[in-house]
């Protein structure tokens, strides 16, 4: 029975990856400084849909995955700016 669910949730999973337009690209975020603001801008993109792979205050950087029908990299960026965070 364990393995039927395990099973099934793996299909569930990689049909939602696969389904969607969907692009993954690296930003530059200025304003990130410590552990706490790298959480605050992964909580704020889990909350409008995207998935962050990668964040680094150190580097300034956030290496995220977003559907493209959903939402665009412009309004992601907007979102943030909200936030005070600032890119090229």
């Amino acid at each position: 029975m364990k393995k039927i669910f395990v099973l099934l949730l793996c299909s569930v999973l990689l049909f939602a990856a696969c389904s969607g337009d969907t692009q993954t690209t690296t930003l530059n975020v200025y304003g990130m400084v410590c552990s706490i603001c790298e959480g605050e801008v992964t909580d704020v993109l889990h909350e409008i849909g995207v998935e962050v792979l990668s964040i680094s205050a150190i580097n300034d950087s956030v290496r995220l995955r977003f559907d493209t029908t959903e939402i665009t990299l412009q309004e992601i960026q907007n979102i943030l700016q909200e936030y005070g965070y600032t890119f090229d």
